[in-house]
C-alpha cells in the first residue's frame, strides 16, 4: 500500500515533483559527482512511518512521538539518544512549514536516512523495513538501526541544497551533522533582581540577557554555560550579537554547541537606566550635544547629580545573572567571557566566587594595577549619571586604531551605529535626526588591581585565564600620572598568581577588535579556550596570532 502524498502548508514552497526511476534500456546512469567532504560518509539510517496526515503541520508530534517508542540504545555515532535525534528535525520541518528555513523537509530529514511520510528513495532504504500503520494503531513503531549504507552521493547533493538553506557556508560532515541536529535557539529573558544602584536602591529591576542555546538535545546534562559582558560604553547585543555577516560572536559559540548568554548591567542596553532618560542628567560639558533640543530640555545642572553605578552594583547584578543561569540551567559554573571594562566586574568576582566560575576569557581587558581597593566615600559619589557618544566620534576614536589595509570594513561606520541605536529606544531619539546620541553610564569603580588579580591565586588558579588583545590598541596600556587611569595588560598577566593563565597580543587588531577582520580568529580562539582551556597545547604562556589565526610563542 503507498503512503499518501503530504501536503505543503498553505505559503510553505512547493513540494518537488516526483521523478521517475526509469531509463532508457541500454543507458548507463551517469555517476553524480561527489562532494570530497563526504567521500566517506557512511551513515546510519533509520525508517519511520508517520500518521496519514494532510499537511506537514503535525510532523513535528508525529516524528516527537516515535522517539518516545525508539529504543533507548539507539545512537548516532555512539553518543545521541533517538530522541534527540529526532526532534530536530520536527523542529526543522516545522520551520520550513513556517518558512523560515529555505531547505524543503525532504532534504532534513534525509540527511540522516528518515523517511518522510513515504519510503526514501532506494538508495537511501540500506535494507531497513518499513512499519505499516492503520487507523486504529496507535503511534507508529520505529525499527531499529540497519546497516550502514554508503549514502556518499545523495548526502553530497542534500548537504549542498541545505547548505544553500544556511547561507552557503562551506562545513565539515561533523560540523554539517552537528549544525542540523542542534539548531541554536534565541530566547531574550528578564531576570528580575534587587537593584542595589544608589539611584534605584531596592527596587526589583528586571535585567535583559539573551541567551543563544546551541546545547545538543543529546548533551544536556552537558550543557556548558557561558555568560558575556560589555564593556563601558557598547551595549551587550551591540558587541557580542551584532546582525552582520559573521560578526555575531554569541551565535559562533552557539553553533559549536554552547549555551550562550548576554547580559547589560543596568545604565546599559535594554537593563534599566535610571536618571538617563532625563536630558538634564547629561555630562553638563556635553549637553551642547544634544540639538535639536529634546522636548522640554533646557541646559543646567543635573537633576540627580551623582554617578550613576559602582563595583558593588554592577557585581551584585552580575551575580543576579550567574545564580539565574546556573540555577535554571542545571550547571554547576559558568565560564566568562568579558570585553574591555567588563574586567573590573568579572576578574573581582571571579576573584570572590571561585565555586560559580569555570574559566575567564578578558578581551582587551582594561586593568590599573595601581588602582585604588577601597570604596569611595560617600557613596554615590557626586557628579551625573550620563556621558553621551556620537557617531562620528565613535569612528574617529576607532579610525586612530586602524593600522593594517583591510583591519575594518567601511560598512562597519552604519552597522555598528545602527545596532547601539537599536539598544537604545531614548538616545536614538536625541540629537540630529536619523542619527541618535549614545547614552553612557558613569560609574564608579574600584577593587581591580594588582593586588586583586593576585588574591588567594584564585585566577590562573582554580579559575584558569585567557587574555587577548589587539596589537594596537591603545586604551589598554596607557601613561598616566593617575593610577586609576594607568592601564596594562601585561602587568595583569603579570599579577596572576596562578600558573594556569595564557596571553595572546592579535596583529593588526584594535580595541574594537570584534567588529575588525580578526574577529574570526577571536572567536575561533574562545572556542578552543572553552573546550580545551589551552593555548597551542599550553596552559601557561604569552602568544602572538597573526591574520590567519596562527599562533606562535612571543619573542
Amino acid at each position: 500500500m503507498k503512503a499518501p502524498a503530504v501536503q505543503a502548508a498553505p505559503g510553505a514552497p512547493a513540494a518537488r515533483p516526483a521523478t521517475s526511476s526509469r531509463r532508457p534500456a541500454g543507458k548507463k546512469a551517469a555517476k553524480p559527482a561527489v562532494d570530497p567532504r563526504f567521500s566517506h560518509a557512511r551513515l546510519p539510517c533509520w525508517t519511520v512511518t508517520v500518521p496519514r496526515t494532510a499537511s506537514t503541520a503535525s510532523c513535528s508530534t508525529s516524528y516527537r512521538t516515535a522517539a518516545h517508542r525508539m529504543d533507548s540504545r539507539l545512537s548516532m555515532e555512539n553518543a545521541s539518544p533517538t530522541k534527540p535525534v529526532l526532534e530536530p528535525i520536527g523542529k526543522a520541518c516545522a520551520a520550513w512549514q513556517a518558512g523560515s528555513s529555505t531547505a524543503e523537509p525532504e532534504d532534513w530529514l534525509y540527511t540522516v536516512g528518515v523517511g518522510f511520510g513515504r519510503p526514501p528513495p532506494t538508495r537511501w532504504r540500506c535494507g531497513c523495513r518499513r512499519w505499516r500503520t492503520t487507523r486504529r494503531s496507535r503511534p507508529p513503531p520505529v525499527r531499529r538501526k540497519c546497516t550502514s549504507h554508503d549514502w556518499s552521493p545523495a548526502v553530497a547533493r542534500t548537504v549542498q541544497r541545505i547548505e544553500r538553506g544556511l547561507g552557503g557556508a562551506m562545513m565539515t560532515p561533523a560540523e554539517f551533522v552537528e549544525r542540523i541536529l542542534m539548531p541554536v535557539t534565541v530566547k531574550n529573558h528578564r531576570v528580575r533582581h534587587q537593584s542595589t544602584v544608589p539611584a534605584n536602591k531596592d527596587e526589583f529591576v528586571e535585567l535583559f540577557v539573551r541567551e543563544r542555546d546551541g546545547t545538543s538535545l543529546g548533551h544536556l546534562d552537558e550543557r556548558t554555560a557561558v555568560l558575556m559582558l560589555h564593556g563601558r560604553s557598547v551595549p551587550v547585543l551591540a558587541g557580542f550579537d551584532l546582525d552582520f555577516k559573521s560578526y555575531s560572536w554569541a551565535d559562533a559559540l552557539a553553533k559549536a554547541g554552547y549555551d550562550v548568554f548576554m547580559m547589560d548591567l543596568q545604565g546599559s542596553g535594554l537593563s534599566p537606566r535610571p536618571k538617563m532618560d532625563d536630558p538634564r542628567n547629561v555630562n553638563p560639558a556635553q549637553q551642547n550635544l544634544l540639538k535639536p533640543r529634546p522636548p522640554g530640555f533646557t541646559p543646567g545642572l543635573p537633576t540627580y547629580p551623582f554617578q550613576l553605578t559602582n563595583s558593588d552594583s554592577d557585581r551584585d547584578d552580575l551575580n543576579a545573572v550567574v545564580e539565574w543561569i546556573i540555577r535554571e540551567r542545571g550547571v554547576k559554573k559558568v565560564a566568562f567571557i568579558g570585553w574591555s571594562a567588563a574586567a573590573f566586574t568579572m576578574g573581582p568576582y571571579a576573584v570572590k566566587n571561585p565555586g560559580k566560575v569555570s574559566s575567564l576569557f578578558l578581551l582587551a581587558p582594561i586593568f590599573p594595577p595601581e588602582g585604588t581597593s577601597n570604596a569611595p566615600d560617600p557613596l554615590p559619589q557626586p557628579g551625573f549619571p550620563t556621558f553621551l557618544g556620537t557617531k562620528d566620534g565613535t569612528w574617529n576614536g576607532w579610525t586612530s586604531e586602524v593600522h593594517c589595509q583591510g583591519q575594518r570594513e567601511e560598512e562597519m561606520r552604519d552597522q555598528v551605529w545602527d545596532a547601539i541605536m537599536e539598544n537604545d529606544s531614548v538616545g536614538s531619539t536625541w540629537g540630529p535626526v536619523g542619527e541618535g546620541r549614545n547614552r553612557i553610564r558613569n560609574f564608579v569603580r574600584w577593587g581591580w588591581n594588582k593586588t586583586t588579580a593576585a588574591q588567594g591565586g584564585v585566577l590562573g588558579g582554580s579559575v584558569p585565564v585567557l587574555i587577548a588583545y589587539g596589537e594596537h590598541d591603545r586604551q589598554v596600556n596607557t601613561s598616566s600620572e593617575d593610577p586609576e587611569f594607568n592601564f596594562s595588560v601585561s602587568a595583569l598577566y603579570n599579577a596572576i598568581a596562578g600558573d594556569h593563565k595564557l596571553m595572546v597580543k592579535l596583529a593588526c587588531a584594535g580595541h574594537s577588535v570584534v567588529w575588525e577582520m580578526q574577529h574570526k580568529n577571536v572567536h575561533n580562539l574562545s572556542k578552543h579556550w572553552l573546550k580545551h582551556l589551552k593555548v597551542d597545547g599550553k596552559t601557561e604562556g604569552i602568544f602572538d596570532m597573526n591574520t590567519n589565526g596562527d599562533i606562535s610563542p612571543a619573542p
